[in-house]
């Protein structure tokens, strides 16, 4: 139901937790180092609801992609790439925080089928923001 990723580990590789349904929150004791979050890795994890990301400085096509108990996602810096569909079909999730300035959006399919009122915090101005309004999503300024 619960797992904490130890100092060892070095990549959460592609569908490593893959439809585990009863995962419902994930931890990592060094969130500072970089570790990238492979394709589909958390897949259709439908309980989760708390992730506390590390860096991470990928994190791949349909990482989270029908996670749908979700609510929000702090995505640090450092995080230079989003994959494809990533946080498709995550229903529940409200709140998304990019930190990076420079964080590759590669299309609407990011964010496709989320909650209508999700809200993307951002650094204004920022590519991010630029790339997210040209996409038609809503942003918001980081307030934390």
């Amino acid at each position: 139901e619960s797992i904490t990723i130890g100092d060892s580990v070095a990549v959460i590789g592609d569908s490593a937790f893959e439809g585990c349904t009863k995962l419902t929150s994930v931890s990592f004791l060094n969130r500072e180092v970089d570790m990238p979050i492979g394709n589909k890795a958390f897949k259709w994890c439908t309980k989760l609801t708390k992730i506390a990301l590390p860096i991470a400085s990928t994190i791949g096509a349909s990482a989270f992609e029908g996670c749908t108990a979700l609510t929000s996602v702090d995505i640090k810096e450092g995080t230079k790439s989003l994959g494809q569909g990533c946080f498709a079909f995550c229903t529940s999730l409200t709140k998304v925080i990019i930190r990076d300035t420079d964080t590759v959006i590669p299309g609407v399919t990011v964010f496709q089928s989320c909650n209508p009122n999700l809200r993307i915090q951002c650094h204004q101005g920022s590519d991010v923001e630029i790339s997210l309004k040209n996409l038609g999503l809503s942003t918001a300024p980081i307030t934390e």
